[in-house]
């Protein structure tokens, strides 16, 4: 049985506050701590990671560039490393947060996955779009919506945090050996959609790392060229007009989104977001 909270006890969101002077009577915390997620204050929860100078250089230049509390704190079982999002915290009014998997404080292996999810906030928060469901469709499972949005998203997430010297490669390599095998889970229009929006993700991302690069130079693509091959004509379609128009602001993002949507038959389905 866990021993009560008194008073004047140190908060356990690891403020360094007193109970009372903090968490106590806080009707949110309480809230998130019904829906599984265990708040800890900022500070404490990316404190491993001020000893990664890429991490505390992003994060002293880039954190005021939203200037909202954000929610952290831990989900067990996240089914990922971290992630992001918002909280419906009452009818007017959602919150940011990020969350960590199983862990009170971001582990340092993960300073890069850490500036990633603030990244999208902040993308996010001066307007950059995403796609979502149109709402009589709400329910329905994300993945279409989520794989669209990551498309353009996670590469302009990505051309920013690599100024401050994490090491890109690396992390696309890492990417690439687990989601080669993430394709065989997926089947159908769902399948061809993954395939179709990280071909464009990874030539976007390798991209930033050099803007000269050669499509045909992409293992990724190659190796989803080779096995999927009639479904190229769709991500190099995309490419096309990516190119024609950029994908590095709210409205040339815009564009792309509802070309792709259209191409891949969820015009009736998907829309255009904004957090």
């Amino acid at each position: 049985m866990s021993k009560e909270i008194g008073r004047n006890d140190k908060c356990p969101c690891m403020s360094g506050k007193k109970y009372k002077n903090c968490c106590k009577d806080n009707s949110l915390i309480q809230e998130l701590k019904e829906q599984g997620i265990s708040y800890y204050d900022e500070k404490y929860f990316f404190q491993n990671l001020n000893e990664n100078e890429s991490f505390k250089k992003y994060y002293e230049c880039n954190r005021s560039k939203v200037n909202e509390f954000i929610i952290t704190g831990v989900v067990e079982n996240l089914g990922a490393s971290m992630s992001y999002g918002t909280y419906p915290y009452k009818p007017d009014k959602e919150l940011w947060f990020i969350l960590n998997n199983k862990e009170s404080q971001v582990e340092k292996f993960k300073s890069l996955d850490a500036a990633h999810e603030i990244q999208h906030i902040i993308n996010h928060y001066n307007g950059y779009p995403s796609v979502g469901f149109k709402e009589q469709y709400l329910g329905n499972p994300n993945m279409p919506c989520r794989n669209i949005s990551d498309m353009l998203n996670d590469p302009m997430v990505n051309r920013e945090i690599l100024k401050y010297g994490f090491d890109m490669r690396s992390y696309f390599d890492r990417a690439d050996r687990i989601q080669i095998p993430i394709i065989e889970t997926f089947s159908g229009h769902e399948k061809n959609t993954f395939i179709i929006t990280i071909c464009v993700k990874r030539y976007l991302d390798y991209k930033n790392i050099n803007p000269t690069i050669d499509i045909n130079d992409i293992a990724f693509i190659n190796h989803c060229k080779s096995k999927y091959n009639s479904l190229e004509k769709y991500w190099l379609q995309i490419i096309s007009w990516i190119n024609q128009v950029g994908y590095e602001n709210r409205d040339s993002a815009a564009i792309i989104f509802e070309k792709t949507i259209e191409l891949l038959g969820y015009k009736e389905y998907i829309e255009l977001k904004y957090f």
